[in-house]
Order: structure tokens, then sequence, then C-alpha cells
């Protein structure tokens, strides 16, 4: 069974991840030397595979394969660990923070840069200032807004500050971009600095579907701000909250009432 899986993947057959999920952790070992594989699409669907697994194995996959030198390759690697980063011992963190730094510093690839500051930001025993240093240095806007967003997550207060300012200060694409890393951060004292956006009625995403009429076209700022708002506070508006709504005035009034502070 396992040489067939090992020969599905080899032909790059994306349907062999059913078999991957029956299979389980047992195919960790094999899947991991397919990741080193000549041919980048075999690398790429046995990163994909171990996606669907987790475990050790496919984090250390994953973490060799964020310098490799096709897109598509590395691009896996960083869905595996945003995925399973959590799945790691934290006897294993500071090792895999070391690999994760050697990664960005070796990488010319911005968005990279980006994902692995953010995957960082997953790790509770993460030493900011590590972070915080690359962060100072980092010169491309997108690198440094991972960055920013992972120190802010992990507690840092400058970067917190800053973070709010630029959401308040952005409009148009940078505020949508800078929004949804309020669902990475995902902490309480986001709360108020989203109070602010819920007058913001400008396009953020599309979320239409051709035939299908019982949802909105798109989604705008305010609409993905109370989503946030209702999933940070766990507080239950009168209204169902869900990501398909375009919320009516009454509806933003009402959680624009419930954070202002009573006098």
């Amino acid at each position: 069974m396992m040489q067939q899986l090992i020969d599905r993947v080899m032909a790059t057959d994306y349907t062999v991840i059913d078999g991957v999920k029956k299979a389980g952790p047992a195919a960790a070992p094999a899947l991991e030397s397919l990741a080193s594989n000549a041919d980048p699409e075999v690398r790429e669907l046995a990163l994909v595979c171990l996606n669907e697994i987790g475990g050790v194995l496919a984090i250390d996959s994953f973490t060799r394969a964020l310098l490799d030198p096709e897109p598509t390759v590395r691009a896996a690697a960083m869905r595996g660990l945003h995925r399973h980063i959590s799945d790691l011992g934290a006897a294993a963190r500071p090792n895999l923070s070391t690999r994760l730094y050697n990664a960005y510093d070796k990488s010319d690839d911005a968005v990279l840069r980006q994902n692995v500051a953010l995957i960082l930001g997953k790790l509770p025993t993460q030493h900011s200032p590590e972070l915080e240093r690359r962060w100072l240095a980092e010169t491309d806007e997108i690198a440094q807004e991972g960055c920013l967003a992972a120190l802010a997550r992990l507690g840092h207060p400058s970067a917190q500050t800053e973070y709010v300012r630029r959401l308040i200060g952005a409009s148009g694409p940078s505020r949508v971009r800078l929004l949804d890393y309020g669902f990475y951060i995902h902490e309480a004292w986001l709360l108020y600095s989203l109070r602010t956006l819920l007058d913001d009625h400008s396009v953020a995403v599309r979320i239409g579907v051709d035939g299908i009429r019982f949802m909105p076209e798109y989604l705008r700022i305010c609409d993905l701000a109370v989503v946030l708002i209702a999933s940070i506070s766990a507080h239950e508006f009168s209204f169902p909250v869900d990501r398909k709504t375009n919320f009516s005035d009454a509806q933003l009034d009402e959680v624009r009432k419930w954070l202002t502070p009573s006098s």
C-alpha cells in the first residue's frame, strides 16, 4: 500500500491525498523523502500530502522547503507551517525558531519573509527581540507588515501601537490588508481601534458567486470589522454575525454603541 502511495505521488496524482488521509502518520517518512525529490511537482505534492498529516516530520519538511528554488514548493511549505506549527512541543520550539530565522535571513522572497514572521508569531515562547530587529531592518513593506503583525500578536507594545496607528490611518487596499492581520492578531486590545472602521463602507473583498442571489457581491470594511469584533469579544449581538452579510446601519450602530465606554 505504501509503495502504491509513493508511486502516485511520483506521478503527481493529486487523488492520492485521500489515501494519505487514511494512511495517516505512517505515510510521513515516505513523504518526507519525496519532499526532497528532484522534481519540483513531486516535492510540492509531497508537502501537500504532509499538510494532511501534520506532526514533527511534516514540520521538518516544511521548514527545509522554505528555501526551495520553486515558488509553488515554498508556498506549500508556508501553508503547512501555518496550519501545523502548534503540533510542535515546547522543547522543540527554540530549534525551530532558529531554523525559521535562518530562512528569513537567507530569502530574497518578501512574501516568504512575511509568512515566516507570521509563523514565528504563532510560537508562544518566541523571543520577540530577534523579530523586532528584523522588523526595524526590513525594507520591504509586505515583509515589514508581517513582522509588525507578529510582534503585535506576541504582545510587543510598540508594535501594537504602530499597528493601530497604521490601521486607523490607512485606506483602500492597505486598510483591507491591515484589517486582515487583525484576524491573525485576534486580541482584545484591538477592539476599540476597530470602532473607527465601522464608518468605512468601502469595498473590501468580493464574495459574490454567479447564480447565488442571497449573498452580497462584496463585503465592506465595516462588515469585516463587525465579524472581527464579534469573534474577538464573543459578544452576542441582536443579529447573526457571519461573513456573507452587509450589515445595516442600525446593526452597525448597535456594535458602535457596544464599543463605546459608558460615561
